[in-house]
Formats: structure tokens, C-alpha cells, sequence
């Protein structure tokens, strides 16, 4: 073991820790409008509320990715300390494809929980 090799697993767990961070702020309505990150849509950047109303439908599955990252990267560094380094790379590449994976599914849930936001408030900026 080289403590090199325990570079990839703590990236994949901080990186986790910051996705989760990100679902929930998603998910308590307190993930500002911005140009990155985020279900960017004309409908979505329309106003606040709508900006919510899709993260909030996004929330739960990005709050999974994080999670799933995350525990990866945890699973991954102890497979190092356990002389498994040849564990790291499918640990870590199964939880890169799961966090790719949840985030796409997680868009047709936000665009679901926008769209109702939008049938709901009848397609009116607030």
C-alpha cells in the first residue's frame, strides 16, 4: 500500500459528502439559482419557486448519489488498508456509474415535480 493509492477513495468520499450536501440543500429549498449546477431549464430559471419545486423533485435522488459515492469511496479505502488495491478501481468505477445514473433518472423526476409546480401556479412567473 502507498498512501498514493488512497488518493482516488478519499476524492470519491469528499465528492460524495459534497453531492449529499447538495440534495439536501435541494431538498429544504435552499439551493439559490445559479449558472453551473443545477436542473437548468427555461422553466425552471424562471423564478425561485419553480426553481425549488424541480429540486426538490431531484433531491431525494441526488441526495442517493452522494450517499452511494460516498460509501464507495469508504469502501474503497478500506480495501487499501486491507491490501485489496486491486478493489479500488470497479469499487470506485461502480460508484461513479451509479452516481451518473441516479442523476439522470433524478432529471425526469424533477421535470415531473416542475411540471406539476407549473400546472399548479398556471405557468405564471412569482
Amino acid at each position: 500500500m502507498s498512501p498514493v493509492d488512497l488518493i482516488g477513495p478519499a476524492i470519491a468520499v469528499i465528492v460524495g459528502l459534497l453531492v449529499l450536501w447538495w440534495g439536501v440543500a435541494c431538498r429544504n429549498g435552499q439551493f439559490p439559482r445559479n449558472p453551473i449546477l443545477g436542473y437548468r431549464t427555461v422553466a425552471a430559471l424562471r423564478s425561485t419557486p419553480a426553481w425549488n419545486a424541480a429540486h426538490r423533485g431531484y433531491a431525494p435522488w441526488i441526495i442517493l448519489s452522494g450517499v452511494v459515492l460516498a460509501v464507495a469511496g469508504m469502501i474503497a479505502f478500506v480495501g487499501v488498508l486491507a491490501g485489496a488495491v486491486n478493489a479500488v478501481p470497479p469499487t470506485l468505477g461502480l460508484g461513479i456509474v451509479v452516481l451518473l445514473v441516479t442523476m439522470i433518472v433524478g432529471g425526469f423526476f424533477a421535470h415531473r415535480s416542475l411540471a406539476a409546480y407549473l400546472r399548479e401556479n398556471g405557468n405564471q412567473d412569482n
